[in-house]
């Protein structure tokens, strides 16, 4: 818990800030410090545009319904209704409670204990646990940000003052003349404006001919406008100053948590990859140090079981694929160690593992149906991770699509069987929203395979069969026309006629009418 501690040193804290992220993204990976650091941006942004919205809020009531009416001096009727707003607008109390609201950050200490709480579940999380700090840290903290704010403090002291003098002022004479004269006494003052409330500009010579008591409450409230005026701008000023510093004690919790853990990872030869604050979720990877005899076996390792899969050795690449699979997962710290083009060692144990598979699979359609609709089931059923048809086809191999294709072609007559596949993108979708995917898995954007899923989705629901979850997320997924021509004349070409490719036809059909339709339609309306 000493980072904290240590940065607890007087400062700018716009410089004390970029210090901070300077550090960040010197000891971290990029990917980490930008999150921590996008994170307490967006943390910082969403609590002061709260209050910025209420205190704008107030302005424009201000403007609306006592500035711009008393910028009419023909219209005297109004003045006394809009002062009394200004008071009821700007009540004391309303804006003294409003101050100590923005003062006291109630969930600067619970915010980050319930962080601790939650980061701590995940791998070696316990080593957050020691990050609890002792005495009154937040309190001081607090006392320390706000001392940006201690010209706007003073500024409310002044306001208050004169708010508490005016009114004691009205009190006191309200207490001394009959109901009937403090009416005429106000009347009298109103009468006398050129401008109104916040012009304070008295006829020539009317100010000696005012009385005593109307002088000495135009008085008072022309010091309350001021007064009011000035802890308003300087409420701008210092909030910005404030937000500036709330950020960096954000970004010193917070960074610095990570900062911290993450020495101590160090010295067991790993660190973070990857961060999802919002999630309380990270990755840990090896550290550059460890990871080059583990890439240099992965690699010996990947090209063996591609020169299995290229001489046609499938039982062998199945066996040694599935060793270098399970050896992977025994050691989760070394999972997402990247080997090329931003792939990690787990995505291709996993691709490898599948690619074996699916190359025995076709092995058994080539000789028994219901052996590869059965054995392919089970393949799919248990699937863990995404794979990708440019890799596969960068082995020499059958794309998943068309591999799904061939399984979807012998198995329309077994709705249950089928159902895998909208399962398997069901989990891969789940595990994407759950940020389980490991570098080489990303989807971007849905893939040839998914687009599949969905359309299958819609075929198997067109033949009134029992709805999938899969079906339900991507009922509103539009599937672009070239991608569903595409997956069309690929099937075709594999698969030939069949239900499913009538469907397929039967959709490409109708998006090309309705999208003449459309075009004859516009032409008209021109």
């Amino acid at each position: 818990m000493s980072y904290i501690k240590e940065k607890e040193q007087a400062g700018d804290p716009a410089e004390l800030y970029l210090e901070t992220k300077k550090q960040l993204y010197e000891q971290l990976t990029y990917d980490v410090a930008e999150e921590i650091e996008s994170f307490v941006e967006r943390v910082g942004e969403a609590f002061f545009q709260k209050i910025h919205d209420c205190i704008e809020k107030r302005n424009e009531m201000l403007e609306e319904e006592v500035s711009k009416p008393l910028r009419n001096p023909d219209n005297k009727e109004v003045h006394s209704q809009c002062i009394t707003r200004f008071f009821q607008l700007t009540h004391v109390g309303e804006i003294r409670d409003e101050l100590k609201g923005i003062l006291d950050f109630p969930h600067l200490g619970k915010g980050y204990y319930d962080f601790i709480e939650e980061i701590s579940k995940n791998q070696h999380g316990h080593l957050f646990k020691k990050l609890y700090f002792t005495g009154n840290v937040f309190e001081d903290l607090k006392k320390k940000m706000n001392l940006s704010m201690d010209t706007t403090i003073k500024n409310f002291q002044n306001y208050y003052e004169a708010y508490a003098q005016y009114t004691e002022l009205v009190r006191d004479i309200q207490s001394r003349l009959p109901g009937k004269q403090f009416v005429q006494l106000v009347s009298q003052i109103m009468a006398s404006l050129v401008m109104g409330f916040g012009g304070s500009l008295l006829i020539k010579g009317l100010a000696k001919l005012l009385d005593p008591d109307a002088l000495k409450i135009v008085n008072a409230q022309e010091n309350v406008r001021q007064m009011w005026e000035k802890y308003n701008e300087q409420l701008k000023v210092d909030l910005e100053q404030l937000k500036t510093h709330y950020k960096y004690v954000q970004l010193s919790l917070y960074g610095g948590a990570f900062l911290t853990v993450n020495k101590q990872l160090k010295m067991s030869g790993i660190e973070f990859q990857k961060l999802y604050l919002q999630d309380n979720v990270y990755k840990l990877q090896l550290i550059k140090e460890e990871q080059g005899q583990v890439i240099t076996w992965a690699t010996e390792t990947i090209s063996h079981i591609q020169s299995l899969l290229k001489k046609s050795e499938i039982n062998q690449a199945i066996k040694v694929s599935n060793q270098f699979y399970q050896h992977v997962s025994e050691y989760p710290v070394m999972e997402r160690t990247i080997i090329k083009s931003g792939k990690s060692i787990k995505y291709y144990a996993n691709l490898l593992k599948f690619a074996a598979l699916m190359c025995k699979s076709l092995e058994l359609y080539g000789k028994e149906k219901d052996t590869f609709i059965t054995f392919t089931a089970e393949l799919f059923k248990q699937l863990p991770m995404v794979v990708h048809d440019h890799d596969l086809r960068h082995l020499g191999l059958m794309t998943k699509t068309e591999f799904i294709m061939n399984f979807l072609h012998h198995g329309l007559k077994e709705n249950q069987k089928l159902n895998l596949i909208l399962d398997y993108e069901m989990s891969m979708i789940k595990r994407k929203d759950e940020h389980d995917l490991y570098p080489g898995e990303e989807l971007k954007e849905f893939s040839s395979s998914q687009y599949l899923a969905i359309l299958l989705a819609r075929f198997m629901k067109s033949k009134r069969q029992k709805v999938n979850s899969f079906y339900r997320i991507s009922q509103n997924e539009e599937v672009p026309f070239a991608v569903m021509i595409s997956l069309k004349r690929l099937y075709k070409k594999t698969q030939g006629w069949d239900s499913f490719y009538k469907y397929l036809l039967a959709c490409t059909t109708n998006e090309r009418l309705s999208n003449t339709f459309n075009k004859v339609k516009g032409v008209l309306q021109v």
